[in-house]
């Protein structure tokens, strides 16, 4: 199984960041397949770095854990 590695980098605080995924998880993804779908191996901080951007850290200050 062949992977990508698709780069990111936050639009908040620009830090950069990768995510490892394989070749048909990408490409469903692309095709329109919901990415917890396509990914379903990815933890949910990289699944929104791949959506939003947003780091982890960024993401938990914006939405704090209560």
């Amino acid at each position: 199984m062949t992977m990508k590695l698709i780069y990111t980098c936050c639009p908040l605080c620009h830090q950069e960041g990768s995510v490892a995924v394989n070749d048909k998880g990408y490409d469903d993804y692309i095709a329109g397949k919901p990415i917890a779908e396509a990914l379903p191996k990815l933890t949910e901080s990289q699944r929104e770095m791949l959506v939003s951007g947003l780091c982890h850290d960024c993401w938990n200050n914006f939405f704090p854990e209560e």
